[in-house]
């Protein structure tokens, strides 16, 4: 078990701290840094570990304690409530308190499909999912409309996913590129005509098209100013989602976005 879990963050290119290696539940820690405020980010330490479901499933939770500390005598009420309201609209993540009162984020994935893309994913995941639950706390004073050349590029993919996954089920995979590109064909290209909703799915479709190939094909970002120049390196090959989105939505005389991706996967 420890074996493949620990060689998935290896590959990943994780630099992490280990307790208990060679035992059959290990528990990896290291650090993640994720906005928690219009230009203010936090560090957070996350921990995995390999467990066993009480009906025998193997799965790898991901843990964040404390996301949010409780000072000595205060009033946790309001935390509790904003909690009980967040779990009812997080996807594939939880709140909730530990012994200490310390508030914790937790996510599972299974461990028989746990791969370097799954934790790359999941870590990406968790840091989208800090950010909402940093604006909740904050009275959702952090503005929507935030530039998002200010944002990293995982982080406008997953608000691209989660705004647009219960009608298209968009799971960073090829497939769910074509799903996208379908509904673009047959519901929205006319509305794509306004050049400042244009740039807008640029910069989320261009960031969750490279999110797809950072999580498939195990590529880096390599960012630039503007970030629609800003490319994905997969192995000595650099590809530029961005501009892949941009022709795409200005003309559906366009090469696909899927399907250049798809052809980069099997290189």
């Amino acid at each position: 078990m420890s074996i493949s879990f620990t060689t998935a963050f290896t590959t990943a290119g994780l630099v992490y701290d280990v307790e208990d290696p060679d035992s059959d539940q290990p528990i990896i820690y290291f650090d993640i840094e994720c906005p928690i405020g219009p230009t203010t980010s936090g560090t957070f330490r996350l921990m995995a570990y390999p467990q066993i479901g009480p009906l025998g499933d193997e799965y790898v939770r991901f843990c964040i304690t404390p996301l949010y500390a409780a000072e000595e005598g205060e009033d946790i009420s309001p935390l509790a409530l904003i909690m009980s309201q967040m779990n009812n609209d997080l996807v594939d993540a939880c709140l909730s308190f530990d012994h200490d009162r310390d508030l914790c984020l937790i996510c599972d994935r299974p461990l028989p499909t746990f791969t370097a893309a799954t934790v790359t994913q999941t870590i990406a995941h968790l840091q989208a999912t800090i950010e909402l639950i940093y604006r909740a706390f904050n009275g959702d004073t952090y503005d929507e409309d935030t530039d998002a050349e200010e944002l990293e590029p995982a982080t406008l993919a997953e608000r691209f996913r989660t705004a647009l996954y219960e009608d298209l089920a968009l799971d960073y995979s090829v497939e769910s590129l074509e799903r996208f590109e379908f509904n673009v064909d047959n519901e929205h290209r006319t509305f794509l005509r306004d050049e400042d909703l244009l740039t807008a799915n640029v910069r989320t479709f261009g960031a969750y098209i490279g999110e797809v190939l950072v999580r498939h094909g195990l590529g880096r970002w390599d960012l630039a100013d503007p970030l629609e120049d800003s490319v994905v390196v997969v192995g000595s090959r650099r590809y530029q989602p961005m501009r892949m989105a941009r022709a795409f939505l200005e003309s559906d005389q366009a090469l696909r976005p899927s399907a250049m991706v798809q052809r980069a996967l099997t290189r």
